[in-house]
C-alpha cells in the first residue's frame, strides 16, 4: 500500500507532490533533525503513505479535509483490514 514517488520518463523524482505528501516530508525531516532513527523514519513513511494512499482513494487531497470523522473512519477500516 505504500506509495512511490512519481517519476518523469528520465526516472527522476517528479516535482508534482501531493500537499499532504509535501507535509509528510517535513515531517519526516524533523524526525531526522530530532535524532529518529532510520528505521522508525522508514516506518512513519510506510504508515504516513498508507493513509494518504486512503484518502486519496475517498477524494480527500489536503490536510484540511481530514477531520475527526475522516480520522475515525480511517480507524475503523484498519481495524478491519
Amino acid at each position: 500500500m505504500e506509495r512511490s514517488p512519481d517519476k518523469d520518463k528520465k526516472g527522476n523524482e517528479s516535482e508534482s507532490k501531493s500537499e499532504m505528501e509535501k507535509l509528510m516530508n517535513c515531517h519526516l525531516d524533523w524526525m531526522q533533525t530530532r535524532g529518529y532513527t532510520q528505521s522508525t523514519i522508514k516506518n512513519s513513511r510506510y504508515g504516513i503513505n498508507c493513509f494518504i494512499t486512503w484518502c486519496d482513494e475517498r477524494g480527500i487531497t489536503g490536510p484540511n479535509e481530514v477531520s475527526t470523522a475522516v480520522l475515525a473512519s480511517y480507524q475503523r477500516y484498519l481495524y478491519h483490514h
